[in-house]
């Protein structure tokens, strides 16, 4: 979903990216807190970083870039308690390990 909610006046803007367990957001505020520019994508029960990236290069890009070009800060949040193991490069080396996996069960009782 995209939605352009108010006209580009201000000079100053502000992005914020929330990733959840269903999908992912972006908001675009100006320095009054109104909304101007929303948008989400939907994310399948498979969680991939994959996916995570693609979604946030499709929300990047669907800001106009009236709004991308004159973006103060960002804020991200993502889903609490998530683990992501990375290399030096921020490569993934494993797939993600959310709040809501209990596959780490077994090795605690074991």
């Amino acid at each position: 979903m995209v939605e352009t909610i108010n006209s580009h006046q201000d000079s100053n803007f502000y992005l914020g990216i929330d990733f959840g367990t269903s999908g992912a957001r972006a908001i675009v505020i100006n320095a009054d807190c109104q909304i101007q520019f929303q948008a989400s994508v939907q994310l399948t029960d498979k969680q991939d970083c994959n996916l995570w990236q693609t979604a946030l290069f499709n929300l990047l890009e669907s800001i106009p870039a009236a709004l991308r070009h004159h973006i103060q800060s960002i804020a991200i949040n993502g889903t609490s308690s998530t683990v992501l193991l990375c290399d030096q490069q921020g490569q993934p080396l494993a797939p993600p390990l959310l709040y809501n996996d209990s596959s780490g069960c077994l090795l605690y009782t074991s």
